[in-house]
């Protein structure tokens, strides 16, 4: 079934820096666990162009430092001729991970909460979003970022009314009822936040709970990936014409201009 223009939009540069973070947590996760592999990291994330994009679209610098450093596994991997276990390549995982956490986290200090950024519209034509190629893109793009959302569930310090409240305005609306998603698998996986953004015991909000439910959804979240290939992510996308690009953001209509 055609579902039309894949847009996701954000209400501001700010809102997309966050909802990237939370991504990148989540692909990391997932290629840690080699649900992935890095040649689908570097087209999702972490390559030159993603890092220009960005810069060009005025994201934060520490967004631009942790794509950096995502870029370094790549000569991490061939350095250490893909031998396992890869302590230097685990510490660059690290690394990119911290850089995120303490991102998040320092944003919710000063007030920018999880639950005001990660907002976003699948059908309001603001200015800014971001276009994706094809379905099947989309579809493991919500993925990861559903992965990396149930990594952020999992710490108390943002488990809040507020970010439930998001949670069922936001994504069991926008992206689960209106069947943005077709996928089952993933459609299970996003049934999943319903439960999570339903706890509620006697009226009293339960961390653990929800962190629990968290860790368990994020192990259900991964089922998808067990088929999930560059060559089947490829399909239908001249890499040509896209600049070797799953995704891209746009402003005004207007894929950002690369200047290439």
């Amino acid at each position: 079934m055609d579902r039309g223009i894949n847009m996701i939009y954000f209400k501001n540069k700010k809102s997309l820096d966050t909802f990237l973070m939370v991504f990148i947590l989540g692909a990391v996760k997932a290629y840690r666990r080699n649900y992935i592999d890095l040649t689908i990291l570097e087209y999702y994330i972490f390559s030159m162009l993603i890092r220009l994009m960005c810069r060009k679209a005025h994201l934060s610098d520490k967004l631009l430092n942790i794509i950096g450093d995502g870029m370094s596994l790549e000569d991490v991997d061939e350095w250490m001729a893909r031998r396992i276990p890869i302590p230097a390549l685990n510490d660059t995982l690290d690394d990119i991970e911290c850089s995120s956490w303490i991102a998040l986290i320092e944003r919710e200090l000063e007030g920018n909460t999880l639950s005001e950024a990660l907002k976003i519209s699948t059908h309001d034509e603001k200015k800014f979003g971001i276009y994706f190629f094809t379905d099947y893109v989309e579809e493991i793009f919500w993925a990861l970022f559903l992965l990396g959302l149930y990594e952020v569930l999992q710490k108390p310090e943002f488990i809040s009314e507020s970010i439930l409240s998001c949670i069922k305005q936001t994504y069991l609306s926008e992206i689960y009822t209106c069947e943005r998603i077709q996928d089952e698998d993933l459609q299970a996986c996003i049934s999943n936040l319903q439960e999570i953004a339903d706890t509620n015991i006697s009226g009293q909000l339960s961390k653990d709970l929800i962190t629990m439910k968290a860790k368990l959804a994020s192990l259900q979240v991964l089922l998808p990936f067990y088929d999930v290939s560059f060559d089947k992510l490829k399909t239908d996308i001249d890499l040509k014409a896209t600049r070797g690009m799953f995704w891209q953001i746009k402003v005004l209509g207007k894929f950002i201009d690369l200047g290439l």
